[in-house]
């Protein structure tokens, strides 16, 4: 399971916080990440399920429950270097007024132990982070 610290990093899953005091939903929340065997003694042992883990239970059993996404998650700190990639390429624009691509180019000149498509690549990714 991913550390706690990382997962409330994600303003997303700070809406759903107020579920994780449900053991239940936690254990749901590892089971969808391939660790069934808590969820599965928990049931076992007579523990009450909150509606949205029956739910997901159910839809799981008839194969309908997707498993998450396979490989490894991005950490927070991989995250704040595509954002400050990104705010640093928004000074350049501003500054010289050019394009965002043009902009990169710049940086990339600027700092070149990254190649621009490594730079194109996080600044995508920083351009899909949630909003806080």
């Amino acid at each position: 399971m991913t550390d706690d610290r990382e997962f409330f990093d994600n303003p997303v899953n700070r809406e759903i916080a107020k579920l994780l005091t449900y053991p239940d939903y936690r254990l749901m929340l590892e089971a969808q990440r391939g660790v069934r065997e808590p969820l599965a003694k928990y049931i076992e042992d007579g523990g009450d399920l909150c509606p949205e883990t029956r739910q997901w239970l159910a839809a799981y059993l008839r194969g309908e429950a997707s498993r998450g996404k396979p490989g490894p998650k991005r950490t927070s700190s991989q995250w704040r270097a595509d954002m400050d990639l990104r705010l640093a390429v928004r000074d350049i624009q501003a500054k010289h007024r050019v394009s965002e691509n043009r902009a990169l180019k710049i940086w990339v000149k600027s700092n070149p132990r990254m190649k621009f498509e490594t730079a194109r690549s996080s600044l995508k990714r920083a351009k899909k982070a949630p909003s806080r």
